[in-house]
């Protein structure tokens, strides 16, 4: 398996474009898998740089829900209509059934501009709660089991459901994990669902309880630091000794992560590479 980080917050590249989102490209088992699409269309530059053809994706999974993960779509949308690419060539988006639900914080409006109708004209959709071997090593979570009582506490925001607006939880949260050699490689947008959740679930699914490696966004960025030195701990008690943490982690986070004992903490952004 080999993973390209195209869209963080932060860059290893001064070519590439940071923005408040993510994406990373997979290539697990000869699968061209791109989880997440950013926000502002910087996908398409940033792969282009990359030397990644997004024209030969077979998967397109998204994490949740949110706008800096899904609106990249729009670009991709423009990329294969331009390159006149026929909808039964183009990737399957794999997703939670929530996935394009309006969502709000205060005034602003953070769920994807895409609805489901509309990418149905460009896409075929698999919309599931249940895990989905997308490759022989390579898994699509689904809906993640919340079972600890630190992870997932605080909505953010509100969701629409049957027109009525409710707090969101980001129930559709989910991740990917990939069974190498070494153990567990997962790798989350953004871990709504609580880091240790998703491990967790992980190990139940794909049967594996080392972790070799957690690629991506932990969303500890504003979180108390109690929340954070008990997310840490109980890193810790999972034996998890590497950690590539990126986009909504957050400095503390970061910082505390780094000064963690028997953690390996690597700060990434756009250009990240790693092999499994």
């Amino acid at each position: 398996m080999k993973i390209k980080i195209i869209i963080d917050n932060d860059t290893l590249d001064n070519n590439l474009i940071t923005e408040e989102g993510f994406s990373a490209y997979i290539i697990s088992d000869n699968k061209k898998i791109l989880l997440d699409t950013g926000e502002y269309g910087n996908i398409v530059s940033n792969a282009k740089k990359l030397g990644i053809n997004l024209l030969d994706l077979d998967y397109i999974v998204l994490s949740h829900g949110h706008h800096d993960h899904t609106n990249g779509l729009t670009e991709l949308i423009s990329l294969y209509e331009k390159n006149t690419i026929p909808q039964k060539q183009r990737p399957i988006i794999i997703a939670h059934p929530e996935i394009f639900k309006k969502r709000y914080e205060g005034n602003q409006y953070i769920g994807s501009k895409n609805s489901q109708q509309e990418l149905e004209k460009h896409f075929e959709l698999n919309l599931t709660t249940k895990p989905i071997e997308l490759t022989p090593n390579l898994t699509f979570l689904g809906k993640i089991p919340r079972k600890n009582n630190f992870e997932a506490q605080q909505a953010i925001g509100m969701i629409e459901r049957n027109n009525h607006l409710e707090p969101d939880f980001i129930n559709d949260d989910t991740a990917l994990a990939y069974k190498s050699s070494k153990g567990l490689v997962i790798i989350s947008g953004c871990s709504h669902s609580g880091i240790c959740n998703i491990i967790d679930y992980a190990q139940k699914i794909c049967k594996e309880e080392k972790i070799a490696d957690i690629i991506g966004g932990l969303h500890l960025m504003d979180a108390k630091s109690s929340l954070i030195k008990k997310t840490i701990e109980e890193l810790q008690k999972r034996n998890i000794t590497q950690i590539h943490a990126c986009h909504c982690t957050g400095l503390e986070g970061k910082e505390l992560l780094n000064n963690a004992k028997n953690i390996c903490q690597t700060n990434i952004g756009c250009g990240f590479i790693a092999e499994y």
